[in-house]
């Protein structure tokens, strides 16, 4: 049975960029109320919901996109993908038979990037991946010893996906080796001439999720954010932090 199901949301980036600036949540509607498409922001990513009248749903976590016709259109092609999904679920009314990747490609969240349901268990549910920007390219400034850390302050950075930071200080827990914290200076991509929110954000990346702190010009000052960042590493993680010799 083909169920109708909706190929888009958002018609154009009007839309989008209303939702983005001045909207907690938007939804549509089928005509008949077979189904119903909401997107909400919930913290640092949205939730988008397809749901059919009788509350079988999927759903996925999306990572907030600058508002251009290359993102919408990625966004919109997981929507159809969502409704792929759903009608799987309606025609087989099995979940294990519903793809579990990604709907939304690189807009997807890495955490968590699963399809739900509401009577799915939460003991089946993937446990959260680590999630840090990937840096493709990068300038080390200096290096700085924080005990049982290590860190290093970058700039003039590349970065892979849609978020770009300018600078970046990244933690290493020394004993593994591996990525433990990263304050980055995210560039402000929504600004307008006539928009005084500032330049850059600075975003924490304590390895699950993402917290904003606020957007300010400062922030594209290397040695403004410098110093930021170290205060803000050094009291997160309870750390001494001296210049490396």
């Amino acid at each position: 049975m083909k169920f109708d199901l909706p190929e888009t949301f958002f018609p154009n980036l009007a839309d989008y960029t209303r939702f983005l600036l001045t909207l907690k949540e938007t939804a549509s509607t089928a005509p008949d109320g077979s189904w119903f498409a909401h997107l909400k922001k919930d913290g640092n990513k949205f939730v988008y919901t397809l749901e059919w009248n009788d509350g079988r749903f999927v759903c996925e976590h999306v990572r907030p996109f600058m508002a251009t016709e290359a993102n919408l259109e990625l966004f919109n092609a997981g929507c159809k993908e969502m409704s792929q999904a759903l009608q799987i679920y309606l025609e087989t009314n099995d979940l294990e038979q519903v793809p579990k990747g990604p709907a939304f490609g690189i807009l997807s969240c890495e955490s968590p990037e699963t399809l739900a349901t509401v009577d799915a268990p939460s003991d089946q549910q993937e446990p959260p991946r680590n999630y840090f920007p990937v840096v493709s390219d990068a300038q080390l400034v200096r290096s700085y010893d924080g005990g049982p850390y290590k860190l290093e302050l970058l700039t003039r950075v590349e970065c892979r996906g849609i978020i770009q930071c300018d600078h970046m200080l990244v933690v290493f827990r020394k004993s593994e080796n591996k990525l433990s914290y990263v304050v980055a200076a995210e560039a402000n991509n929504l600004r307008t001439p006539d928009n005084n929110s500032g330049s850059h954000f600075l975003g924490c990346y304590p390895g699950s999720g993402h917290v904003n702190l606020g957007c300010s010009d400062d922030w594209g000052d290397l040695s403004r954010f410098e110093k930021e960042a170290c205060r803000i590493v050094g009291d997160e993680l309870g750390i001494l932090i001296t210049v490396a010799a």
